[in-house]
């Protein structure tokens, strides 16, 4: 059974994406900073949008899920997580370990 991508769900989720941003750029809005509303919408928007794609692609098996989505993600951040470090981006320290890796 080939599975078929909902467009609907890729628009809510567009338009979340858009009002997250949109919330971000309250700089570019000096004398209008209402225009730069709905973060919390665009948040509950996607978040609803993962969990509904997420209950209805049928994991079988969790651990499984979580290890193709680590192996995912995880090369990324290491990437950027590295050229930080070359490039001098964040002073690392003791601190800065713990917070990289996540207490």
């Amino acid at each position: 059974m080939v599975k078929q991508r909902d467009i609907s769900i890729d628009i809510v989720k567009f338009f979340a994406v858009f009002l997250i941003i949109n919330s971000h750029a309250d700089i570019m809005y000096p004398k209008y900073s209402s225009l730069a509303t709905g973060g919390a919408i665009g948040d509950a928007l996607f978040l609803f949008c993962s969990g509904y794609t997420l209950f209805w692609s049928g994991v079988k098996r969790f651990d499984n899920w979580y290890k193709r989505r680590i192996s995912r993600i995880y090369p990324s951040v290491i990437a950027c997580l590295g050229i930080a470090i070359i490039f001098g981006y964040e002073y690392i320290n003791k601190l800065t370990y713990i917070k990289i890796g996540g207490g």
